[in-house]
């Protein structure tokens, strides 16, 4: 199955739940990209988590170039995104990535700048390879408000909400988002937002913003108070569920299982700042 000539043959291989990840890992250097798109997007039906690919699988479908012919249907890029939400992803190999000697998956790891350490960001800002120090100070922007403002799209969209619920806001953002009554569910959850706007947030009428604003690891406790008496059921318990004192951590580790709405796609967040086992 792995050199059959029919691509239907080895692109359900690729894809096949029963496989191991090692077996599975064998078409990595494939000829035909959909056989590798397929093996990087992981099993199908995705019925629990995915068993991560081995490691040399993995830095294989991260760091393959472009061939740039007329016939190429699918781009690396496009694989590795595939990759990156499958779940196939181990925590050590994310870990790992951060003083990897291949200056391409260093460069990657500055990707996970919202989730790094000081020194670690530091240590790619002053990476002595100029693509991987390229690429920390383009993702430290994250945390420039004045940045975010420039690059905050007007219309509403997937990009405006990503922003707004993971970057530095600057106060004029932050103002104009309830003066206009838009994005507030995102503002409510992202951590940069500013604390007197916060607290504006948490008397909005929508109860949906309310309850991400009781969900925050950052109220006072008069305000955390307020909510757990809120009019709405669903604000006053996401208030109660988690006393004071509060990390973001917790608070993330809470929402994965909050309610059991949210898809399992492989995110990384979580593989940082996990908190301990025994809370």
């Amino acid at each position: 199955m792995l050199a059959h000539p029919e691509q239907t043959v080895r692109r359900a291989f690729a894809r096949n739940r029963h496989a191991s990840p090692e077996q599975r890992g064998r078409l990595v250097d494939d000829h035909d990209a959909f056989i590798r798109a397929g093996l990087a997007a992981g099993p199908r039906p995705r019925l629990d988590r995915a068993e991560p690919l081995p490691d040399d699988v993995l830095e294989i479908l991260l760091t393959t170039r472009d061939e740039h012919r007329r016939d190429q249907l699918l781009s690396a890029d496009e694989i590795r995104q595939e990759l990156a939400f499958s779940g196939q992803i181990r925590t050590s190999f994310h870990r790992g990535r951060l003083d990897h000697p291949n200056p391409v998956l260093r460069a990657q790891a500055a990707s996970l700048w919202l989730w790094l350490a000081p020194g670690q960001r530091d240590a790619l800002l002053a990476d002595p390879d100029p693509t991987v120090s390229e690429a920390a100070r383009d993702h430290s922007r994250i945390l420039d408000p004045a940045a975010m403002e420039a690059e905050l799209p007007e219309h509403g969209c997937h990009a405006r909400n990503l922003l707004l619920i993971n970057y530095a806001v600057s106060h004029a953002v932050a103002e104009q988002c309830p003066a206009e009554r838009r994005e507030l569910w995102s503002l409510a959850r992202d951590p940069h937002t500013p604390g007197d706007i916060v607290a504006r947030l948490a008397h909005d009428p929508d109860p949906d913003v309310r309850e991400q604003v009781a969900a925050r690891a950052d109220l006072d406790p008069q305000l955390l108070a307020e909510l757990a008496q809120d009019p709405d059921s669903a604000v006053r318990a996401r208030g109660l569920l988690h006393p004071l004192p509060r990390t973001w951590p917790r608070r993330a580790a809470i929402d994965r299982v909050y309610g059991h709405t949210v898809e399992n796609v492989g995110a990384v967040g979580k593989m940082f700042v996990e908190p301990g086992t025994s809370w």
